[in-house]
């Protein structure tokens, strides 16, 4: 073995045997081959922050490039060394090599020679491989000076770090501050100090490349003394440590990580390709980490948990992505931070370096470590502290939220109010059986919903709130309300089958807030904002409003709006009579007050008293169909007083109003009619033709048939109806208040 490192006190350069041996000095040791060594020290720092000292036995893997100084032309090879701590100088490596290594200054172009450095290495490891292979194999290797050598690496790094012997053993460090490039090349040649003084003959400390330096500056030729090589290296990697600490929500014995997992980093770099000369990365595959390496708690955060992973250095974080960079699952909750949220967390630190930084991008670089102390509350990120330690320290804040979903819905009338009108239900949707960020497939609408224990208005953040929350994240709930004063125990059923259901009965119109007493049903439930652009919503008679109802929400820390739909059809009938001069003998009367029954009345015949409202989709089912003859009678403006029952005069009554279930006018034989009753007995029956009247004017999506076949939900019928003693003259029919449809007139004769 030869050794290259010298007591720093003695002369350690060789004059080369191209020169006369005059040149020679009394206390230079001479190589028995008669050739001067090129010759390196490497520097031991002790500090990991931006380079690596080889406290113990390190392999270091190099190139040697040199130009001449005269003519320009340039030659390179390679060779292999062993640095080993030096015992009685800290902070420098000697450097050890078998003769088959040595590489000579003769044999390069002597005195004219410039010569570049380019190594790599793994500190404290005399044995490494990457991606199997050596790191002589990986740089590339010929004792031919005349071989032109590439600068260029191939470096993975794993995609579990499962221990912190894995980072040892894949920490690539590199060196190229002996070049040509002033800046580059800072601290990278030690020149002989000619000072009888002197300490140290060789601590003055030059930039650009080793060369041949005369011992008389000026002179052309001389004694003199070749540079020595110091070799400063730098972490080629970057690293990320994630610190946890258990927050709010967590009990003792909760605050674990789902079985064989920890934090991810997600699309983290692990391959890619270096270039030496320039300390640049390229090529990356982005696997991902899986796995972090336990690592040592940081004694002032006092996490629970602490991680560290390395990574190629190509990874951009940016100030509006929503990607997410970590990922990890704690008590069965699954929590991201997004590139978004680390920008803000890093952007004011002034320890990242100018070059990498932008007002919308961090590019992540060589030879930094970020450190996030993260808080973890049970249904959030309550604060990541972030800084890039160990190698240049970064500090930053930001408050995460953990929740998927945001929620841009709309109440029917777009308020939200803070009457307490409904009452408010989930159902978890068990069909989802892992972690998942998006359950856009989670539409189990049939299920049994519960109440909360705990319901009330919260006046600062105007909104309602309950007792419930998010256990972890795999739990998804479909959440519905209905009205407050006419769903009852008595009326609300429970079906282990096919789901929830309440029950509605068709009525007089009432806004009662005494319980049971109203017929103005409501349901809600949450509602894809991208779908709706504009209430009210179609119905379908088949699946209900199944598709605009948002899927079950995972975990979430925002406000959850339910958008609250009227479930009944309102009827309300007017009736009108000719009054016009010419024809006053054709005129019905529809009020006496002489009579038994003083005003006129109206039936509704063939049709369903109830219907069930699935609480999961909102679909009505009809039943209880009345075929009795005379129908149901519906509610009269007023059955006494001629004032309160006409509109104008006695010829044209107020509105007939009542509740009914929404349904379809034909079905099969059944008919929904009309039988109109004038106080004199006579009887106008509008059945056949109540399901052709057509719509007037603009139409909906509701009756694209263009005739009103069917009530739909939230919808309010007006029918107009004009009587006269042959027959009824017309109908027309608008839907006002909730939906407005206009219909043509009708003529029906008395026959009908």
């Amino acid at each position: 073995m030869k050794n290259l490192f010298y007591p720093l006190l003695i002369a350690t350069a060789f004059v080369a045997t191209a020169c006369t041996n005059n040149q020679e000095d009394d206390v230079t040791p001479v190589d028995p081959n008669g050739k001067t060594p090129i010759s390196f020290v490497a520097e031991n720092n002790n500090q990991p922050v931006t380079r690596a000292g080889f406290d113990n036995p390190t392999k270091i893997a190099m190139h040697i490039r040199s130009n001449d100084a005269v003519t320009g032309n340039a030659k390179e090879t390679s060779t292999l060394v062993n640095a080993l701590a030096e015992e009685n100088k800290v902070g420098y490596s000697k450097i050890d090599l078998d003769d088959a290594y040595l590489r000579y200054w003769d044999d390069a172009h002597g005195r004219n020679s410039l010569l570049s450095v380019f190594a790599i290495a793994i500190p404290g490891n005399a044995a490494t491989t990457n991606n199997n292979k050596k790191l002589e194999t990986l740089l590339g290797s010929s004792s031919d000076w005349n071989t032109s050598l590439d600068e260029v690496i191939d470096w993975y790094v794993s995609s579990e770090q499962t221990s912190s012997d894995i980072l040892a053993q894949e920490d690539l460090v590199y060196s190229n501050n002996i070049q040509a490039d002033k800046d580059l090349g800072v601290d990278g040649v030690r020149s002989y100090n000619k000072e009888e003084t002197a300490t140290d003959k060789y601590t003055t400390h030059n930039n650009g490349q080793m060369k041949f330096r005369l011992d008389v500056a000026g002179d052309t030729d001389g004694p003199g003394k070749f540079d020595k090589g110091h070799l400063n290296f730098h972490h080629a990697l970057c690293r990320m440590t994630v610190n946890l600490k258990k927050g709010e929500g967590y009990g003792t014995d909760d605050f674990k990580f789902k079985d064989g997992t920890n934090v991810s980093i997600l699309k983290a770099p692990i391959w890619g390709t270096f270039n030496i000369e320039d300390g640049t990365w390229t090529a990356t595959d982005k696997t991902g980490i899986s796995k972090m390496a336990e690592t040592e708690k940081d004694k002032n955060f006092e996490p629970d948990f602490a991680f560290m992973a390395q990574m190629i250095p190509v990874y951009t974080i940016n100030s509006t992505s929503n990607d997410n960079v970590l990922s990890f699952i704690i008590g069965n909750n699954q929590y991201y931070i997004t590139q978004a949220q680390m920008f803000e967390a890093l952007k004011d630190n002034d320890k990242i370096s100018a070059d990498k930084k932008t007002s919308t991008d961090i590019l992540l670089e060589n030879g930094r470590n970020y450190v996030f102390n993260i808080t973890v509350g049970k249904t959030k990120i309550i604060n990541v502290t972030a800084s890039v330690v160990d190698w240049t320290e970064v500090e930053g804040t930001y408050d995460l939220d953990n929740h998927h979903y945001s929620f841009n819905l709309f109440e029917q009338d777009n308020k939200i109010t803070a009457d307490k009108s409904f009452k408010f239900y989930r159902y978890q949707d068990k069909t989802i059986k892992d972690i998942k960020i998006d359950a856009s497939d989670s539409k189990a609408w049939f299920g049994n919903y519960e109440q909360p224990t705990n319901f009330g208005y919260d006046d600062e953040l105007k909104a309602w709130k309950t007792d419930w929350f998010y256990e972890d994240n795999t739990k998804f709930y479909h959440f519905r309300t209905t009205s407050y004063e006419n769903v009852t125990t008595d009326n609300y059923h429970r079906d282990d089958t096919n789901g929830d259901y309440f029950t509605m009965t068709s009525g007089a119109i009432s806004t009662s807030t005494e319980a049971g007493k109203g017929t103005d049903y409501l349901w809600g439930a949450p509602l894809v904002g991208s779908l709706v652009t504009s209430l009210p919503l179609e119905y379908n008679k088949d699946n209900g409003y199944t598709y605009y109802i948002n899927p079950a929400i995972g975990s979430t820390n925002a406000t959850i709006n339910m958008t609250q739909l009227h479930m009944m059809s309102n009827i309300k009938i007017v009736l009108k009579t000719t009054g016009e001069p010419n024809d006053k003998n054709n005129a019905v009367k529809l009020y006496d007050a002489k009579a038994t029954t003083k005003g006129t009345t109206i039936a509704l015949t063939n049709f369903y008293t109830q219907g069930d409202v699935s609480m999961g989709s909102g679909k009505v089912s009809p039943k209880a169909l009345i075929t009795d003859a005379a129908g149901q009678q519906i509610t009269s403006p007023s059955d006494e007083s001629a004032s309160t029952f006409f509109a104008t005069e006695v010829t044209e009554t107020k509105e007939f109003s009542y509740s009914v279930v929404p349904q379809s006018l034909v079905e099969g034989t059944r008919k929904v009619g009309l039988i109109i009753t004038t106080p004199d007995k006579n009887q106008y029956y509008v059945v056949e033709d109540l399901s052709k009247i057509k719509v007037s004017g603009t139409t909906t999506s509701k009756n694209n048939s263009g005739m009103i076949d069917c009530w739909y939900p939230g919808h309010q019928y007006i029918y107009t109806i004009t009587l006269t003693k042959t027959g009824i003259a017309n109908i027309t029919c608008s839907v006002v208040d909730w939906v407005s449809v206009n219909a043509k007139e009708q003529t029906i004769t008395l026959e009908n």
